[in-house]
């Protein structure tokens, strides 16, 4: 987990600015060994998440997750950040932020919600294909 001064020297704001350095981040998470693509894409309006995020491991399927995208996440508003990500019944889902407070992040792992935000603190399940 990061902490505060971390927070501090992340400079994005916009969504397409926190989807971007997330990604960012989740590249440099993965070992070069598993040859992960990740390619994200903003959704369209069929359908149901902020972004979609496709990652390709070896010859394997890629794994597609619906990504939800807000600039900060506290457990006050994490009940609404919850029931928009999971509305995409097709896909995995991330939730990404700018930051993830700590309190939702471990309710957010109590759940087993992946999450990521712009600072590189991130969770994922093994169930979704890779692990943290």
């Amino acid at each position: 987990m990061q902490d505060n001064k971390e927070f501090l020297k992340v400079k994005v704001s916009t969504e397409r600015e926190i989807l971007s350095e997330v990604v960012r981040q989740l590249r440099f998470a993965v070992p070069a060994a598993f040859e992960l693509e990740i390619e994200a894409t903003e959704s369209g309006s069929l359908s149901k998440a902020d972004a979609l995020i496709d990652m390709k491991f070896l010859g394997k399927p890629p794994l597609r997750f619906a990504v939800e995208v807000r600039t900060t996440i506290d457990r006050s508003g994490l009940l609404r950040v919850i029931e928009a990500a999971t509305k995409d019944k097709n896909n995995a889902v991330i939730i990404a932020a700018r930051y993830i407070s700590l309190p939702a992040q471990q309710q957010l792992k109590k759940l087993g919600i992946c999450f990521a935000d712009a600072t590189g603190t991130y969770l994922s399940q093994p169930r979704a294909g890779f692990a943290n």
